[in-house]
């Protein structure tokens, strides 16, 4: 069988086709290839979804349907590690009452009368960028998955690279 290469990647894109199928299938997923377009030459796009859940899909584009295929299928993995599949969705009442709702290791930040961003909730920096006309309040901070405004805002740690430190977003 005949191997493509991209510039700049690792592996034959049927070798991360059959890698990432071979994967999602492991883990569960029955991953169909709803629909393609080519709308000109040189121009492939596919739209994927799990034949369970249709919410959870993709799109990939190429100049191949290989590419198309390959690029779908890792944004796939993409969606999944980072849960973003379910940033849309109120997770129900269950999940937004248990231990935790995105990850163990998240924290739970009060709200406040005065509606203030709680302190230990970005660092400086980030306040600086995400809030640069001091207009953020913490209800805004309220995720949609858990929409708990009883236990406040969630935070995620993530190791600011200058210093090693945890800084909760």
């Amino acid at each position: 069988m005949t191997q493509t290469f991209i510039p700049g990647k690792d592996a034959a894109l049927e070798d991360s086709i059959a890698r990432f199928q071979q994967k999602l299938h492991d883990l569960g997923f029955d991953i169909e290839e709803a629909s393609w377009l080519n709308p000109v030459p040189h121009v492939w796009s596919v739209h994927i979804r799990d034949k369970e859940c249709a919410l959870c899909f993709t799109n990939g584009k190429g100049a191949t349907k290989k590419a198309a295929l390959a690029s779908a299928l890792g944004e796939y993995f993409e969606r999944l590690s980072t849960n973003y599949f379910f940033a849309d969705f109120w997770l129900g009442e269950t999940i937004a009452n248990g231990p935790f709702v995105h990850y163990p290791n998240e924290k739970w930040f009060p709200l406040t009368d005065d509606d203030e961003v709680p302190e230990g909730l970005l660092d400086t920096r980030l306040r600086a960028f995400y809030d640069p006309d001091d207009q953020l309040t913490a209800s805004m901070l309220v995720d949609l998955q858990s929409g708990n405004d009883d236990r406040g805002v969630c935070g995620l740690p993530f190791t600011r690279q200058s210093d090693g430190e945890t800084v909760y977003i």
